[in-house]
């Protein structure tokens, strides 16, 4: 398992040329989290972007959206961290497990829900895909 400084890094959840997000554990009380961090960015750059993100989180009124919990500004690595819940990443349940249609239709709700609150909320995610919806 790798490391960031205060955290271990133990499942990729998502990971491009951007940014990565890791199921990861903070070392010094063993407590559950996801870390969100960006690639080859200017640390300040970086920073900012978490901290817009951090920002609209915290704003969501939503059942559906990842709690944060803060942001870290590391030197060389700022993080994003969210709240780790037992879940599964909306790919890995499709590649993984066999949905009947009743199952299908169950979960096709619940993010059509999810998003109708975001919606409201005059949010939009641009990176809307089966990697990056996490499935409880």
């Amino acid at each position: 398992m790798s490391e960031i400084k205060n955290y271990l890094l133990r499942d990729c959840l998502e990971s491009n040329a951007e940014f990565s997000i890791y199921r990861s554990l903070r070392i010094h009380d063993q407590f559950p989290v996801i870390l969100k961090f960006y690639h080859n960015l200017n640390p300040d750059v970086a920073y900012q972007r978490l901290k817009d993100e951090y920002a609209i989180l915290k704003s969501l009124k939503s059942s559906h959206a990842m709690i944060s919990l803060g942001i870290e500004r590391n030197p060389d690595q700022p993080l994003l961290i969210f709240e780790d819940f037992p879940s599964m990443s909306l790919k890995k349940v499709i590649l993984q497990h066999h949905l009947d249609i009743s199952s299908c239709l169950k979960l096709a709700l619940e993010i059509i829900n999810g998003l109708e609150e975001l919606h409201a909320q005059r949010v939009f995610h641009l990176r809307l895909n089966p990697s990056n919806l996490l499935v409880s």
